[in-house]
């Protein structure tokens, strides 16, 4: 509850200090907050890591580059912390949809989780931490149909349909369809949707 507080005390300064830009050097006190329950020797409960996961687009909004520079420390690499960077990872997944700035600061991160398709993750139960592959893909299909990322070649979506498994291919078909607004979509998207469809029956 106090972590949660915190992003809202930097929210609600974001919003009423009435500068015309913000980083988290304008509120340090959070700053210097945020980063000490960063380290795993201070603070190792999976309850708090997962809120940096939950609230990255919106810290990678505040402040862009503090959350580049942290992105180690939010999800860390050593086998040791694994349950701190995937309770971390699988709440960004599910808590948000897919932003382009977020995505190309966690482009690595979401490669690697390719590879962890279908392995077990120390996450524990809850509604936020059951689908990380499912989720992933709803992400990849996202900024897919905006146009940010493609299936040609060796690119991210394609490694993605290649390692994914029958169940979670269809479903990240399936999310396409239950997103569409027939009456909303635009000619560009639909052009990308058939040329995914096209790759698809070409290669499934």
């Amino acid at each position: 509850r106090a972590i949660r507080s915190a992003v809202m005390y930097i929210e609600w300064c974001r919003d009423s200090l009435g500068r015309q830009s913000f980083s988290l050097e304008s509120v340090p006190e959070a700053k210097r907050l945020l980063e000490r329950h960063l380290d795993p020797k201070i603070d190792s409960a999976v309850d708090v890591r997962l809120i940096y996961g939950e609230f990255l687009p919106f810290f990678a909004h505040a402040d862009e580059k503090w959350v580049a520079d942290n992105v180690e420390r939010i999800f860390p690499a050593s086998l040791e912390l694994s349950p701190l960077k995937d309770v971390a990872w699988v709440a960004y997944l599910s808590a948000n949809p897919a932003y382009d700035r977020a995505f190309e600061i966690l482009r690595n991160l979401c490669t690697s989780a390719i590879k962890d398709i279908d392995k077990p993750r120390h996450v524990g139960r809850g509604h936020l931490l059951e689908n990380a592959d499912r989720d992933l893909g709803q992400h990849f299909m996202q900024l897919y149909w905006r146009g940010y990322i493609g299936v040609e070649g060796e690119q991210i979506l394609s490694r993605f349909f290649n390692h994914a498994g029958d169940s979670l291919r269809a479903h990240t078909i399936a999310f396409v369809g239950r997103s569409l607004n027939p009456a909303e979509v635009s000619p560009d998207i639909l052009t990308r949707l058939v040329a995914l469809w096209d790759y698809r029956l070409a290669n499934a």
